[in-house]
């Protein structure tokens, strides 16, 4: 009789913690789906913002990149060739628009970008994920990128003579004015003591833009002439960048 009440016992215990692996088992399973899920989700968000470019280096997409969001009637807020980050807004249809590009590089000349784009409407956040935009917007810097390698394939040509490659950049950029920014800030001190360093350079000026001070030097006709310039200011100055005025 005791031999029978330890084995029922121990069948009991048996059942109870197969019910138990049960609960916890399926639980578990619960929780991986929804991770499962989000992880999807933010895999494809990653995808839809991401995309690689090929043959090129990261100054001259950074280029691409400022000329065409300039183009968009994006401000750029922030530029910084080491990390390969640049920012922007813009307002559209009453809408507060942020734009963050981040460059990452990989072998052979490639690079991964992304872009990642937020609105502002009543004064919440939140990202922008429709296809379409970022398609225009990878589709236009594919393009512009295009061009400007072309561009520059003619530039470095031998058969072209110094007269006509001046006359090719000037053609290709005359009709705008440029000026060469150096800081963007919100901070009106941070931005003096940048103005302090640039007095030295001609028409060298702080200006209020939006909700940012700008410290901006020279105005040049043509963008080559503004490039002379940007290469002497690099040396202090190493995340100046040449902008339309």
């Amino acid at each position: 009789m005791k031999k029978y009440i330890n084995t029922l016992f121990i069948l009991l215990v048996v059942i109870l913690f197969s019910a138990c692996s049960s609960v916890t088992s399926r639980a578990l399973s619960l929780e991986d789906i929804n991770k499962l899920v989000n992880d999807k989700s933010q895999l494809q968000m990653r995808q839809l913002q991401t995309k690689r470019f090929y043959n090129t280096n990261k100054t001259e997409l950074m280029k691409v990149i400022i000329n065409s969001m300039q183009d968009e009637l994006y401000f750029i807020t922030f530029v910084n060739y080491d990390t390969g980050i640049i920012s922007a807004t813009a307002k559209k249809n009453d809408l507060d628009l942020n734009l963050v590009i981040t460059i990452k590089e990989k072998k052979h000349n490639n690079l991964d970008l992304r872009i990642s784009l937020s609105m502002v409407e009543e004064n919440k956040i939140s990202i922008i994920n429709d296809e379409e935009i970022y398609t225009y917007l990878f589709d236009r810097l594919r393009k512009s990128l295009f061009l400007e390698q072309q561009l520059n394939k003619k530039i470095n040509s031998e058969t072209i003579k110094i007269n006509q490659h001046t006359k090719l950049i000037n053609n290709e950029k005359y009709g705008n004015k440029y000026s060469i920014q150096l800081i963007s800030a919100k901070n009106k001190q941070y931005a003096k003591e940048y103005y302090q360093r640039a007095n030295k350079y001609s028409n060298a000026r702080i200006q209020k833009l939006a909700k940012y001070y700008v410290v901006r030097v020279g105005r040049f006709n043509y963008f080559s002439k503004a490039e002379i310039m940007l290469k002497s200011l690099r040396k202090e100055f190493k995340d100046a960048i040449i902008l339309k005025i």
